[in-house]
């Protein structure tokens, strides 16, 4: 989803991510973990004409997360993500927009998780994603097809998204 001002109604969107992280220990508990990652983030809304419209925005981050763990199945992780928006598209009334045009390309989000280990090389992580800079109202230099997502739906809009993800460490060395 996202915050932003002057529209309250806006739904979550289930989206996903994929992508691929390294770690590097620093010492015992304390690890760096770049990531390389493609999500999909947006949210959902009620159009004019009673039906549900969705906005699709499609980002490649570089999530630089600092790790600590307390335990050798359990991690604590945190640190900034940098997206770069790769399209934005509004989907309602049976039509597709194009708004990538219509929004800041940047984005800084500031991540919180918990990793959990299954195995030696599987594992979960549930995290937080919190938007600290605004992604939209930066960009108007065109006459927006969208109106209603341009102007009114999403002024000073920042990302907010929780994700669970499922990962495979193919080296462990």
């Amino acid at each position: 989803n996202l915050k932003s001002e002057g529209w309250q109604d806006k739904k979550n969107k289930v989206g996903m991510t994929a992508g691929f992280f390294a770690e590097s220990k620093l010492n015992g508990q304390f690890f760096l973990r770049p990531e390389l990652i493609f999500s999909t983030k947006g949210f959902k809304f009620q159009t004019d004409a009673a039906k549900e419209g969705v906005v699709n925005l499609n980002y490649i981050s570089v999530p630089f997360l600092a790790g600590f763990r307390p335990r050798e199945k359990i991690a604590i992780l945190a640190g900034p993500e940098f997206g770069y928006l790769q399209d934005a598209k509004s989907k309602h009334d049976g039509k597709i927009y194009d708004l990538t045009r219509s929004y800041g390309r940047f984005d800084l989000c500031l991540n919180l998780g918990f990793q959990y280990n299954l195995s030696k090389q599987v594992g979960i992580d549930l995290r937080y994603s919190h938007g600290l800079i605004p992604f939209s109202g930066a960009v108007l230099d065109h006459i927006p097809t969208d109106y209603v997502i341009d102007y009114i739906g999403v002024y000073k809009a920042k990302n907010r998204s929780l994700q669970l993800n499922v990962f495979y460490i193919f080296s462990n060395r």
